[in-house]
């Protein structure tokens, strides 16, 4: 598998794009927030996270799942009061 970040190298790590993870929140392990990444793309960029991060994944994600599968999924997950909005 190819790193979803960078497209150039082998993913060998596992990133939650949108949310971070949280054991008490199985919902947040489902695709629609899993990256598949290279080592390099996970320490130099995705582990600064942020909201331009985030924002980049929520391109990345729709562009795989489509923006209304990916809205439905965000709007299903409980672990925030307030969310982000992405466009």
């Amino acid at each position: 598998m190819i790193c979803e970040w960078c497209g150039k190298r082998q993913a060998t790590d596992s990133h939650h794009c949108i949310f971070g993870r949280n054991k008490n929140k199985p919902e947040l392990d489902d695709p629609h927030n899993i990256g598949n990444v290279c080592r390099e793309c996970h320490s130099q960029w995705i582990g600064t996270g942020g909201r331009k991060v985030r924002e980049a994944w929520w391109k990345i994600k729709c562009a795989k799942y489509g923006e209304r599968n990916m809205r439905d999924w965000y709007e299903s997950v409980s672990t925030k009061s307030v969310k982000e909005r992405y466009e």
